[in-house]
């Protein structure tokens, strides 16, 4: 199997091999990552890239809009699931006790076959 994409760390930057080289992984975490955290429509390269979630803003996150926002994300990644990159998504939102929105994003990277959980979108209170 190729490589498919450059390495991140914990931080989320990019691994650099001791020869200065970029570091590259056959894994789809970093192109989880990528989809979730990029506003759909702005990498000229790939229209398909990002997620919609940028356009629903607003502080305050109701019970409608937190299902907007999950769905936002779990759309973004069918274009991965798509791709034979992942599958079984699985977005849980929930309120934390202050009142902000909180997701947990879950899938399979069929290239690993490992799992991959990404926590975060404090969104809105």
């Amino acid at each position: 199997m190729s490589k498919l994409d450059l390495e991140f760390d914990s931080t989320g930057d990019i691994v650099i091999t001791d020869d200065g080289d970029f570091s590259f992984t056959n894994s789809a975490t970093a192109a989880v990552r990528f989809q979730i955290s990029e506003q759909l429509g702005d990498w000229v390269g790939d229209p398909t890239a990002g997620t919609r979630l940028f356009n629903l803003g607003g502080m305050n996150i109701t019970n409608e809009l937190a299902e907007e926002i999950k769905d936002a994300r779990a759309i973004a990644l069918k274009e991965l699931e798509s791709a034979g990159m992942i599958s079984d998504i699985t977005v849980i939102s929930e309120r934390a006790p202050n009142g902000r929105l909180l997701l947990r994003t879950t899938c399979v990277d069929l290239y690993s076959s490992n799992s991959i959980t990404i926590e975060s979108g404090d969104f809105g209170g």
